[in-house]
């Protein structure tokens, strides 16, 4: 009969150890999530600084200025896009929109992953 009880009581401490290990395990991850958003947060601000750091740098070099930028292709393991829209530049990833101001609404073309080449035209930002 001790040993059936030994095994029962072996049992329920092997079961209370799994709960527990469970709800670390939980913990863990929510952890895990927290830092991945924070992450994404981080790089899409970055992102999006510089970008309109270098556009307000072409409008305001003048006619003529011309820089090639390299965008990621994904921010934080998320798909983006990025458009302005009047004196904002915005990038717009499936879970948040992240903007800077601009220093012209005068900008023309489309933002894709990969090389960039933004041009100052007759004082006109052109992204090509």
């Amino acid at each position: 009969m001790r040993h059936g009880q030994a095994t029962v009581e072996f049992l329920m401490i092997f079961m209370l150890f799994l709960a527990a290990l469970n709800v670390v395990a939980v913990v863990a991850y929510q952890r895990y999530t927290e830092i991945q958003t924070i992450r994404q947060d981080i790089e899409a601000n970055t992102l999006v600084v510089s970008l309109a750091n270098t556009l307000n740098s072409a409008f305001l070099a003048g006619d003529g200025f011309r820089i090639n930028m390299s965008l990621p292709n994904s921010v934080g393991n998320t798909n983006y896009t990025i458009h302005v829209l009047g004196n904002l530049l915005m990038l717009n990833t499936s879970r948040d929109t992240y903007s800077e101001t601009l220093f012209t609404p005068n900008i023309t073309g489309t933002f894709v992953p990969g090389l960039n080449t933004i041009r100052n035209i007759n004082n006109n930002v052109v992204v090509q």
